[in-house]
């Protein structure tokens, strides 16, 4: 368990998991203070859902392993940019100009590329996490009938709704040396409790939300 507004399953230990069925489940305790039993089986459903056709999910795990890598590549400010500015502050004029200008622009060309690469690789694997999630969303039907599968995706956007508004709670609470003493438990009586504009609020942005390109 941890204290984030989501539920995952994945591989224990990397793609050998995968392929030994060694899966770890991980439920936010948000969900625990705020969802009934039945929407709890449907959120679990859907997770497992996603593992349905075990070829295809190690085919998504290496895929998005690879995004994961090209993205970390293709983001500025990184370990070798922050050296190269200590360097360029210390480093004559000239040591500047002809190293370390230079070896700056070959830095933003491989991040470009990177960046061309991600951007290439979501376009083509975009088919393939969105069936995945298709079927997740199918075996949550399954589980918990229609009906509750709408409830439980509503009240799965109030709470990251409610969890906006009481982490930025928490963090007033922090500048003047307090912590809220459980946030599972606030996020879900923030939930319950928000006003009606609010709530229209929630609803408009779900039927306002589009699927992207990726």
């Amino acid at each position: 368990v941890d204290n984030r507004m989501t539920a995952s399953l994945g591989p224990s230990d990397g793609p050998r998991s995968l392929r030994q069925g060694k899966l770890t489940l991980t439920v936010g305790m948000p969900l625990f203070a705020a969802l009934d039993t039945r929407q709890m089986i449907g959120v679990i459903g859907h997770e497992l859902g996603h593992f349905a056709h075990p070829t295809a999910m190690s085919a998504n795990f290496l895929v998005n392993s690879v995004n994961r890598w090209l993205a970390n590549r293709a983001q500025p400010g990184d370990s070798w940019e922050v050296r190269l500015d200590r360097w360029q502050g210390s480093a004559p004029a000239l040591v500047g100009h002809a190293v370390l200008r230079p070896a700056r622009g070959l830095m933003t060309l491989t991040r470009n590329l990177f960046r061309g690469m991600l951007l290439f690789n979501l376009r083509v694997s975009h088919q393939l996490s969105r069936r995945m999630e298709y079927e997740a969303d199918r075996y949550e039907r399954w589980l918990t009938g229609s009906k509750a599968f709408e409830m439980t995706a509503e009240k799965l956007h109030m709470l990251v709704f409610a969890d906006q508004c009481v982490q930025a709670a928490n963090a007033r609470a922090r500048e003047n040396g307090k912590l809220m003493r459980d946030l599972p438990r606030a996020i879900a009586e923030s939930a319950d409790h928000l006003t009606a504009d609010q709530r229209q609020s929630v609803q408009d942005a779900m039927g306002e939300q589009q699927t992207s390109l990726w």
